[in-house]
């Protein structure tokens, strides 16, 4: 008899173990369901982080180019105020050649 109680007992842990078991299997699919979309998820964000990525590179390489463009702008601006400046010297050396000329004409008269 205590035999039997004792072989009831186990019998009654083995079958919560399995209702217990049977729970957890029950779940299996739900949780794969649910590991399966966040693998999805995490490869579409991937995907984005390496768009955003590539977006970046270019915006960097863009404003590089801009940089070099801006600086190309400026140098070529400095040189036609310099040589703005330089046809105004020479307009204003002419001007003063053209005033002695013509005094020197005017004296010789």
């Amino acid at each position: 008899l205590l035999e039997q109680e004792e072989l009831l007992g186990r019998l009654e842990v083995a079958d919560a173990q399995s209702a217990a078991a049977l729970a957890v299997c029950e779940q299996l699919p739900s949780a794969a369901g649910r590991l399966s979309e966040a693998q999805s998820t995490m490869r579409a964000q991937q995907s984005r982080c390496s768009e955003l990525e590539q977006a970046v590179e270019q915006g960097e390489e863009a404003l590089a180019r801009m940089e070099r463009e801006l600086e190309a702008l400026r140098d070529a601006q400095s040189d036609a105020d310099e040589s703005a400046q330089q046809r105004e010297m020479a307009r204003s050396e002419s001007e003063r050649r053209a005033a002695i000329a013509s005094e020197q004409r005017a004296v010789w008269s």
